[in-house]
């Protein structure tokens, strides 16, 4: 029995890390691809934005962050977190504004789960 259990627990504990590793991951690879992408093009990359599927594009984008901000605002409020940061974020970066927030977010809920009070409750 004691076996099983340290299974639940190593298996726990890795998939804390992974909730937190993942998103780590993608918001740095994510951000150094825009960072290299931006460099390259500097300002005329923005005039893709004057053909329609440019703007086709950044309306889909908008949209998206819209959803995503609406979603960020109700789980951050749940979570304790203030939303404002990186609801200003996400018109301003995009993807990177919600990674950032994911990282966030798995970084309090990981603290939050290994607190040992957090543990007592919820064996019981």
């Amino acid at each position: 029995m004691t076996s099983e259990v340290m299974v639940l627990v190593t298996a726990r504990r890795h998939n804390e890390r992974m909730r937190t590793l993942l998103p780590l991951a993608a918001l740095t690879a994510f951000s150094l691809l825009t960072i290299e992408l931006a460099w390259k093009a500097g300002l005329s990359g923005i005039a893709v934005f004057a053909e329609p599927w440019g703007i086709q594009v950044l309306l889909d984008l908008a949209i998206a962050c819209c959803f995503t901000g609406a979603w960020i605002r109700a789980d951050a409020r749940k979570l304790g977190i203030s939303p404002m940061p990186f609801l200003l974020l996400l018109p301003l970066v995009g993807s990177i504004g919600a990674l950032v927030y994911l990282v966030r977010r798995s970084l309090l809920t990981r603290t939050a789960s290994s607190h040992p009070m957090v543990a007592t409750a919820k064996v019981r």
